[in-house]
């Protein structure tokens, strides 16, 4: 396990502040037992205030998304403390493992264990796993059958290297060949939506305090266009295909957001990769 990806772990508790003022469930507890709001004080305040929607479409798109697919396991990387299984595993037929890093997931097992009797939700696991260290990968999925999975990251991508992509697309082509399913994600990022989403007056400290934090720049090792994000995946062996998140939240469309807010939610998108023809993907 390598140190230097801890460090993205900080902001999983930014994103548990922007979402606490949701109505998803569970996330005001979260926010608290995990000091959120302390995190939250170390990013522009503006930055802040924008990206609250932006947060609630993204998580809301891809559990809306999960139904859609309709496959009865998911197994989420980097789940951070967000609670996509605490939901997902309300339904007894589900069966929803997590992962994330040691130190990351030890707290989101408190967290959990605090909000229910874990015992009574033997279909919601939370499992130990660097995305990019295939062992820890295939441990994750043991639990499941060999039946079609839903793989989900949400606010992971971004944060890795070319080179880190390419093991972690590696890794969940595997999987998908032996169980089937769909890779879904909100994480494709393109080096436009920095121009489009971060003023310039702003964009320059809040990234600084991302790449600070994390030790990654998110900006640059975005992909440089679209076409560049769809050769990526075509190149490891995947179909994609790409939905706008606000059709799977139809009713932020009926809120009254700033225009620079409504601008972002109509933009964001949903990837679905299944693995393409041929590449011996299991029938589902």
């Amino acid at each position: 396990m390598t140190t230097h990806h801890a460090r993205i772990s900080p902001t999983a508790k930014l994103a548990a502040f922007l979402r606490a003022e949701t109505d998803i469930p569970y996330c005001r507890q979260i926010a608290d037992m995990c000091d959120a709001e302390e995190v939250s004080r170390t990013f522009d305040p503006g930055f802040i205030a924008n990206h609250r929607a932006y947060m609630e479409l993204r998580f809301k798109s891809l559990n809306a998304f999960i139904h859609r697919l309709g496959f009865r396991q998911v197994l989420e990387f980097a789940a951070g403390v967000a609670p996509r299984g605490l939901i997902l595993s309300e339904d007894p037929s589900m069966l929803i493992v997590e992962t994330d890093l040691p130190e990351l997931l030890e707290e989101k097992r408190l967290i959990v264990k605090a909000l229910i009797p874990l015992s009574e939700r033997t279909n919601y696991h939370l499992h130990s796993a660097n995305v990019l260290q295939t062992e820890e990968v295939w441990n994750a999925a043991g639990l499941f059958e060999r039946e079609p999975i839903t793989v989900v990251h949400e606010g992971l991508f971004q944060f890795l290297t070319l080179s880190e992509r390419k093991q972690f697309a590696g890794n969940i082509g595997r999987l998908l060949k032996v169980f089937g399913g769909a890779w879904i994600t909100s994480d494709v990022v393109i080096r436009e939506s920095f121009e489009r989403f971060y003023p310039e007056t702003k964009q320059a400290s809040t990234l600084k305090r991302v790449t600070e934090v994390t030790g990654r720049s998110i900006a640059e090792d975005a992909f440089i266009d679209w076409e560049a994000a769809t050769s990526f995946f075509k190149e490891e062996g995947f179909a994609v295909e790409r939905f706008k998140q606000i059709d799977f939240v139809p009713e932020m469309r009926t809120r009254v957001f700033e225009p620079q807010v409504l601008e972002r939610i109509e933009y964001e998108e949903v990837w679905m990769m299944r693995l393409s023809p041929g590449s011996g993907q299991a029938v589902s």
